[in-house]
C-alpha cells in the first residue's frame, strides 16, 4: 500500500451492524410490498436482484464488521453486491411470469447455491483484506469459515427464541382480552425490521465474546471426531458388501444404487475427519491404533464416490439431465476429489492428515468457481438440462413411469419438466418442438409440446382429453355407461373438480395406465365406481341415473402399479370393514382406521343426521 494513502476511517462495529440490520429490515419490508403488488410477475429480474442484495450484503457487512477499517473492505462489499445482484437478475430473467410464485421455480435450489457460495467466499475475502494477499495459512481459513457458520446458527437460534418470547407476550395479553400486541406482532411492518434487528444484535453479542465461539467450536468438533470411528466402520462394511455385489449390478446395466445415500456416506465421513483434523495444529487427534485404522479406511471413499457417479451417469443416460441431477453430479465430483485427495494423503508417510488442508482449500476454490458459473449462462443447470430433455424427446425417450413407481414418487415427463422446471430455456425448447417438422414422430411431438405450452399447472394438462374408452374396468366384462363417461371427461377440464383426473398419473398418457373398479363399498346394494392410479384414487357414486365424484380414496401403497393391475385382474380385492365405527360429535365426524398392511379403500362417510336421543343424553 502507498505510504501516503491513508486507510479509510473505521466505523464502530456495533454501529455498522445496527445500521445494516435497519437497512435490511426495511428493504425486505419494501420488497414484501412489491410482492403483494404483483411485482414478481411483471419484474422478476430486478426484484430477485434486489432480494439477493438485501439478504447477502447486510449479512456480509455484519460478519466482516471488525475489518471495516481495511483498505479493501468497501471495494469488496461493493463487488460482492454487484456479483450477487447479477446472480439474482439472471435467475429472474429466465423465470416466466407467475411461475416463481406458483411453483417456487428453482427458488430453494438457487438460495442454497448462493448461500453455499457466499459462505465459502467469505473466508477468502476476510483473509485478503487482513493480509492484502490471497495466500493464507489453513488455520486462519478454518477458523474464519467455522466462526461464520457458528455465528449465523447461534444468531438464528437467538432470533427464534426472541420470537417465541414475543408469542408468549401476545398470548398472555390476549388472555386478558387485549389483542393489540398479537395484531401488532403479525404485521409485516413489524416483522421484517424487528427480525433483522434482533438477528444483527445477536451477531454482535455472540461475536464480541470470541472466547465463547472458540469454546463452542472446540466442544462440537471434539465430540464429532469420535463419530468418525463409527462412520469409518460403516464405510468399511458397506464397501466390502458393495464389492461383492458390484459385478452383478454392473452386468445388469441398470442404476446400481441410489446415489444420494452414497454421497451422504462420503459427505459425513469427510465432515467427521475434518472435525478431527480441525485447523491442522493438533498433534495426535486419535490414539495410534485408531489413526492407523482410519488411514486404511479412507481409500474406500473413492470406491463409494465412483459408484455414486456411475449411478448418476446411468440415470442421466436413461432419463436425461435435470437440474437436480446436475447438482448431484457436482456433489459427486466434489466427493470424488475429496476422496482421492484424502487417499493420497493417507498413503504418505508421517501424519497422514497433514495433507487434508490443501485438499480442502483446493476443493473450496473449485466449488466457488463452479457455483459462480452455474449462476450464469455459461454453466446454467437450467440451460444444460433443457438441452438434454430436448434431445431426449427427439431420441424417443419415454415417460419416467417405471422408475417413479419403483421409487414411490410421481412420474415426470420431459414435456412437463421443460414447461415448469427449466424457465425460459425450457419454454424455448418446447416452442421448437411445437414447430418440429423433419422427424418420424413429428406430429405426436408437436401435439404434446403444444399441450405442454398451454399448461398452467404442473399436474393439469388442458387440451388433452381423458380417454374413457381406453380405461380398463374391473371386474372383467364391466363397461362404463354414457353418463359416467361424460362425468369423467367433463370434470377433468373445468371447474373446481378439474384436478380429479389431471392430477392422476396414468389417466392422461399412453405410456401409463389407470383403471376403474365397480364395487359396493357401503353395502347398500348399489355399486360405486373407484378410479385408481398407483398414487391416488377417486370415488364416484350414483344418485338415480346421475354420477358424481364423492370423495378421494386413500391408498396404503405397498407395491407397484403393475401389481395393482395384476391383483385386480385376478379378482383379488374385497371390502374390509373397519373395527371402529365413525364417531360423531355435533356436526363433526371422526373416522378411525386400523390401517391394515394390505391396500385398503378408505372412503369418507357422509355426516350422519343428528340423533335426537343422543342429543338429549338418553341411553
Amino acid at each position: 500500500m502507498n505510504a501516503t494513502e491513508a486507510p479509510p476511517p473505521r466505523i464502530n462495529p456495533l454501529i455498522l451492524i445496527l445500521v445494516a440490520a435497519v437497512i435490511q429490515g426495511w428493504a425486505l419490508y419494501g420488497l414484501h410490498l412489491a410482492l403483494n403488488n404483483d411485482w414478481l410477475d411483471s419484474h422478476p429480474a430486478p426484484l430477485l436482484a434486489l432480494y439477493t442484495v438485501a439478504l447477502f450484503v447486510p449479512a456480509t457487512l455484519q460478519l466482516l464488521s471488525e475489518q471495516n477499517g481495511q483498505r479493501l473492505f468497501w471495494p469488496f462489499i461493493a463487488g460482492l453486491a454487484v456479483v450477487f445482484a447479477y446472480f439474482g437478475w439472471y435467475h429472474g430473467s429466465i423465470v416466466s411470469n407467475g411461475v416463481l410464485t406458483e411453483n417456487s421455480f428453482g427458488g430453494i435450489t438457487v438460495v442454497i447455491t448462493m448461500l453455499v457460495l457466499w459462505l465459502m467466499l467469505l473466508p477468502f475475502l476476510a483473509s485478503r483484506m487482513a493480509r492484502e494477499a490471497w495466500s493464507a495459512d489453513y488455520q486462519e481459513f478454518f477458523m474464519t469459515a467455522w466462526r461464520n457458520k457458528l455465528l449465523l446458527a447461534e444468531a438464528a437460534l437467538f432470533t427464534i427464541v426472541f420470537w417465541l418470547l414475543l408469542a408468549l407476550w401476545a398470548t398472555l395479553f390476549r388472555l386478558l382480552g387485549i389483542d393489540f400486541f398479537e395484531e401488532m406482532f403479525r404485521e409485516p411492518i413489524f416483522i421484517y425490521p424487528v427480525t433483522a434487528l434482533s438477528f444483527g444484535l445477536a451477531l454482535y453479542l455472540i461475536g464480541s465474546v470470541e472466547r465463547f465461539v472458540g469454546v463452542v467450536l472446540e466442544q462440537i468438533l471434539g465430540l464429532f471426531k469420535w463419530l468418525a470411528v463409527i462412520a469409518g466402520l460403516i464405510l468399511t462394511l458397506f464397501s466390502i458388501a458393495l464389492l461383492f455385489k458390484l459385478p452383478g449390478l454392473l452386468a445388469s446395466g441398470t442404476r446400481i444404487i441410489n446415489a444420494a445415500w452414497l454421497l451422504w456416506l462420503v459427505a459425513v465421513m469427510i465432515l467427521l475427519l475434518n472435525a478431527a483434523y480441525r485447523d491442522g495444529l493438533g498433534q495426535r487427534p486419535y490414539p495410534a491404533f485408531i489413526a492407523a485404522s482410519l488411514r486404511h479406511v479412507v481409500p474406500a471413499m473413492v470406491l463409494v464416490a465412483i459408484v455414486a457417479l456411475y449411478s448418476l451417469w446411468v440415470r442421466i443416460a436413461a432419463y436425461g439431465l435435470t437440474t437436480e441431477r446436475f447438482w448431484a453430479v457436482i456433489v459427486a465430483i466434489a466427493a470424488l476429489v475429496y476422496a482421492c485427495g484424502y487417499s493420497l494423503s493417507a498413503f504418505r508417510p508421517g501424519p497422514w492428515m497433514s495433507g487434508m488442508g490443501k485438499v480442502n482449500v483446493g476443493v473450496a476454490l473449485g466449488l466457488i468457481a463452479v457455483l459462480g458459473l452455474a449462476m450464469t449462462p455459461l454453466l446454467s443447470p437450467f440451460r444444460l438440462a433443457a438441452n438434454s430433455q430436448y434431445e431426449r424427446i427427439l431420441d424417443g425417450g419415454q415417460d419416467e413411469l417405471v422408475a417413479a413407481v419403483e421409487e414411490g414418487r410421481r412420474p415426470d415427463d420431459s414435456y412437463r419438466v421443460l414447461r415448469f422446471g427449466m424457465g425460459r430455456y425450457g419454454r424455448e425448447r418446447l416452442q421448437l418442438l411445437a414447430e418440429l417438422q423433419d422427424h418420424s414422430e413429428a406430429e405426436e411431438i408437436r401435439s404434446r409440446a403444444r399441450a405442454a405450452l398451454e399448461m398452467t399447472e404442473y399436474w393439469v394438462r388442458p387440451g388433452v382429453p381423458f380417454d374413457a374408452d381406453a380405461l380398463r374396468v374391473f371386474p372383467e366384462g364391466r363397461t362404463l355407461d354414457a353418463d359416467l363417461k361424460a362425468v369423467l371427461s367433463a370434470q377433468s377440464n373445468e371447474g373446481p373438480e378439474r384436478p380429479a383426473i389431471d392430477a392422476m398419473p396414468g389417466c392422461r398418457s399412453r405410456d401409463e395406465q389407470c383403471t376403474g373398479l365397480f364395487v359396493d363399498l357401503d353395502a347398500d346394494g348399489a355399486e360405486e365406481f373407484v378410479l385408481l392410479s398407483p398414487f391416488i384414487g377417486w370415488l364416484y357414486v350414483q344418485d338415480g341415473t346421475e354420477w358424481r365424484r364423492d370423495a378421494s380414496v386413500a391408498l396404503n401403497m405397498s407395491g407397484s402399479g403393475e401389481q395393482l393391475m395384476e391383483s385386480l385382474a385376478a379378482g383379488d380385492f374385497a371390502i374390509e370393514p373397519g373395527r371402529w365405527h365413525d364417531l360423531r360429535i355435533g356436526r363433526q365426524v371422526f373416522q378411525l382406521s386400523t390401517a391394515p398392511r394390505s391396500s385398503r379403500l378408505a372412503v369418507p362417510a357422509a355426516p350422519a343426521a343428528p340423533d335426537p336421543a343422543a342429543a338429549s343424553g338418553a341411553p
